[in-house]
C-alpha cells in the first residue's frame, strides 16, 4: 500500500505539483506588500486568489491518495471536478475584486469575491451548456481563471499613484502572461509542459518582488523628500524669525542650528558657531543641568533666566529663554528661543546698587545691612555657627573736616572703605552706619576671635595715609566688638557701640570687647 501511495503521489505531483508550489510562491510574493494603501488592498486580493489556486492544486494532488488509504474515502471524479470548479471561481472572484481596491475591507474581501464568483459560475455553466467542441468541460475553470487574470492585469495600467505606473507595468505583463497561458492551455493551444508553467510562476514572483522593492524605494525617497521639504520650511521660519533660536544635541550639547539673530546676540562668526558647545557659554554649569532636567520633567520651560559668557567680550550676557525637547533626524535636541535681557539686568543692578549701597563709599547702606544680616542669622541658626559685630569710627574726624575740608574728609572715608575691603574677608558684611561710623558683621566668628580682625584692621589703618594735594593725612580708628549671640541686630549693634564708646573714652586707636563691665561703665552709651 505504501508503494502504491508513493506512486500515486508522484503521478499526481507531475500534474499538480508545479501549480501548487507556483501558486504558493506567487501568493507569498503578493502578500508581503508592505504599503497600507490601495496597492496593498490590490496585492492582498491577488494574493488570496493565488492562495486558493494553491489550495485547489493541493486538493487535486492529494485527493486520489485517500482511496489508497481507505476505499471509503473515494470521491467520484465528477464530484471532485465540480468542487474544483467552484473553488476555482472563488479564486477568480478575488482576482476580479482586485479591480476595486478602494472598496471597504468587508466588501472587498467578502461581498465582491462572492459576487464575481457567482458571475464566473454562471459563465462557466453557460460555456458548459453551449458544449463547445473545442473546449472540454474540465477545462472551463482554467479558461475562467485565465480570463480573470487578464482582466486583473489591466488594473495595473492606471495605478492611482503619481509616477508609479512604470513600477507596476512589469507586474501587469507578468500576470497577463500567466493568464494567457491558462487560456491557451484551456484550448489545447499550448502543451501542458510543467517547465513552462514553472518559469511563468517564478517570473511573476520575481517581477512582483522587484516591483515591491522599487515601490518601497520610491516611497522612501518620496518620504525623505517630504521630510526635507518640511525641514526646509521649518528652517526657513527659524531663519527669518526676529528672535534668537538655538538647537543643541542633548547627548553632547553640540550646536545643531542657530539662526542669524542668535548668532548676532552671541557675537559668533560663521566658523565659531560650528565649533562650540552651548555649555561653554554658561557662567554657572549647574544652571544648564537645571534647564535640561526641568525640560525633561515639564516638557516645556518658559522664562528661565541664565547668565552666559561672551566668546568675544569680557562682559556677560543675560537671557531669558524657553525650551523644549524634540527629535530632529533621529537625534534628541534641545530647542531654545530666548530674549536678550542684559540691558534690563544692568538697569536692575544699577537700581539695586543705588538702593542698597552708600553713594560715597560703595559699601552697603544700613537698610541692606539689616537685610543681609537677617539671612546670615538664619544660616547661623541652622548651622549652629557663632558670629559677632564690630562698630568703628574715625578718631577726631571733625578735626579732619575742619582742618583739610570736607572733600578731604570724603577721601578719608573712601580710603577707609578700601582698607576694610582689602583687610577683611569677602564673607564679612561691611556697611556704613552713618557719618564716620561703620559696622561689620563677621560670620562663623566668636567675639573673642573677632578681636583679631578688628586689631588687624586698626593696624592697617594706622599704617596708611591719605594724600590731599601736598598734604598727608594720617588717621586712626576706634573699634568695639559685640559679645552675645543674640539674633537681634539692634541688640548686637548696641553692644558693639558701647564697646566702641569705651575705646574712645580710654584713649582711642584701640579695640574693646563688650562685657558686663563695659555695660556698667557706660549704661547710657554716647560719643567721645
Amino acid at each position: 500500500m505504501l508503494e502504491q501511495l508513493t506512486q500515486t503521489l508522484i503521478q499526481q505531483f507531475n500534474f499538480y505539483g508545479i501549480p501548487c508550489l507556483g501558486s504558493f510562491i506567487v501568493a507569498i510574493s503578493f502578500g508581503i506588500f508592505y504599503g497600507r494603501n490601495t496597492q496593498y488592498a490590490r496585492f492582498f486580493a491577488l494574493s488570496l486568489g493565488f492562495w486558493i489556486l494553491s489550495l485547489v492544486a493541493l486538493i487535486q494532488l492529494i485527493a486520489p491518495c485517500f482511496p489508497v488509504l481507505n476505499p471509503a474515502f473515494y470521491v467520484p471524479e465528477t464530484v471532485l471536478d465540480i468542487a474544483v470548479a467552484i473553488v476555482f471561481t472563488f479564486a477568480g472572484g478575488f482576482f476580479l475584486s482586485s479591480l476595486f481596491p478602494s472598496l471597504p475591507r468587508f466588501s472587498r474581501l467578502v461581498i465582491a469575491p462572492c459576487f464575481f464568483s457567482i458571475l464566473l459560475m454562471g459563465a462557466g455553466y453557460g460555456l458548459y451548456w453551449l458544449n463547445l467542441s473545442v473546449l472540454e468541460p474540465q477545462r472551463i475553470p482554467t479558461l475562467l481563471i485565465g480570463t480573470s487574470l487578464i482582466v486583473a492585469a489591466f488594473a495595473f495600467h492606471s495605478v492611482p499613484i503619481l509616477n508609479q505606473r512604470a513600477i507596476f507595468s512589469a507586474t501587469r505583463y507578468g500576470i497577463l502572461a500567466l493568464g494567457t497561458y491558462f487560456i491557451l492551455q484551456a484550448f489545447h493551444l499550448i502543451s501542458d509542459a510543467q517547465n513552462i508553467l514553472l518559469v511563468l510562476y517564478v517570473l511573476v514572483a520575481v517581477i512582483v518582488l522587484l516591483a515591491q522593492l522599487r515601490f518601497m524605494q520610491t516611497t522612501v525617497l518620496s518620504t525623505q523628500a517630504a521630510l526635507e521639504a518640511e525641514k526646509k520650511k521649518k528652517t526657513l521660519f527659524w531663519d527669518i524669525a526676529p528672535f534668537p533660536i538655538l538647537l543643541t544635541k542633548l547627548l553632547d550639547d553640540s550646536i545643531v542650528y542657530m539662526n542669524d539673530a542668535c548668532q548676532k546676540v552671541l557675537g559668533l562668526t560663521d566658523e565659531q558657531k560650528n565649533s562650540v558647545h552651548f555649555s561653554a557659554y554658561f557662567v554657572d554649569e549647574k544652571k544648564r543641568q537645571e534647564l535640561i532636567e526641568r525640560t525633561k520633567t515639564q516638557g516645556i520651560v518658559d522664562r528661565f533666566e541664565v547668565e552666559l559668557n561672551s566668546q568675544n567680550s569680557d562682559k556677560t550676557l543675560w537671557i531669558t529663554l524657553s525650551s523644549r525637547v524634540f527629535e530632529v533626524e533621529g537625534e534628541l535636541v534641545l530647542y531654545i528661543n530666548f530674549t536678550n535681557i542684559t540691558e534690563q539686568k544692568e538697569t536692575e543692578q544699577e537700581l539695586f546698587i543705588q538702593a542698597s549701597t552708600d553713594t560715597l563709599t560703595g559699601l552697603y547702606n544700613r537698610r541692606q545691612f539689616f537685610a543681609l544680616t537677617d539671612q546670615a542669622f538664619a544660616m547661623a541658626q541652622r548651622e549652629h555657627t557663632p558670629y559677632c559685630a564690630i562698630m568703628l569710627d574715625i578718631d577726631h574726624f571733625k578735626n579732619i573736616n575742619d582742618t583739610y575740608g570736607h572733600d578731604a574728609g570724603d577721601l578719608v572715608l573712601k580710603h577707609l572703605s578700601d582698607v576694610m575691603r582689602q583687610t577683611l574677608r569677602k564673607s564679612d558684611i561691611i556697611a556704613r552706619w552713618g557719618g564716620e561710623e561703620f559696622i561689620i558683621f563677621l560670620q562663623n566668628t566668636t567675639p573673642e576671635k573677632g578681636i583679631h580682625p578688628a586689631n588687624k584692621l586698626r593696624e592697617a589703618v594706622q599704617a596708611t595715609s591719605v594724600t590731599v594735594g601736598d598734604k598727608v593725612i594720617q588717621f586712626t580708628i576706634s573699634l568695639g566688638v559685640s559679645a552675645s549671640q543674640t539674633p537681634d541686630v539692634a541688640a548686637l549693634q548696641k553692644e558693639a557701640d558701647l564697646a566702641l564708646y569705651h575705646s574712645k573714652e580710654n584713649g582711642r586707636n584701640q579695640v574693646t570687647l563688650y562685657d558686663e563691665s563695659v555695660a556698667q561703665m557706660h549704661p547710657e552709651g554716647g560719643e567721645a
